[in-house]
């Protein structure tokens, strides 16, 4: 969980989006290392700003307004259109996004939202 920052002043803007969640959708990790239970351990335990975990951030920082983002997501699904199709018809030969990998991150988003307004 972060913040945003108005880049002229480094006034507080808001939160940042949840699903970057510090790890960027897991882009360092091969299909086969995404598993569901470990991915939400890391961003619930994970350090954030100021020396609180992501965890205890979520908890604190939602406010009405986010709750409400936050809670569009418990359904949120990656569909392998838009960019994504986009991104695979132009690198046939590039890293390709696995449907077993947009299902993960599509469960992890959905599990992460639920977390975070429990």
């Amino acid at each position: 969980f972060g913040v945003m920052r108005e880049n002229s002043t480094g006034r507080l803007v808001g939160i940042a989006p949840i699903f970057d969640n510090n790890v960027s959708l897991f882009t360092r990790y091969l299909d086969e290392q995404l598993q569901l239970e470990s991915m939400l351990e890391l961003c619930v335990g994970s350090s954030g700003m100021f020396d609180a975990t992501l965890g205890v951030q979520g908890a604190s920082l939602l406010e009405d307004t986010q709750r409400s983002q936050v809670d569009r997501l418990r359904d949120f699904e990656f569909d392998g259109s838009g960019f994504i199709a986009e991104y695979r018809d132009a690198h046939p030969e590039g890293k390709v996004l696995s449907e077993e990998r947009l299902q993960i991150l599509s469960a992890f988003v959905r599990a992460r939202a639920s977390q975070l307004l429990e």
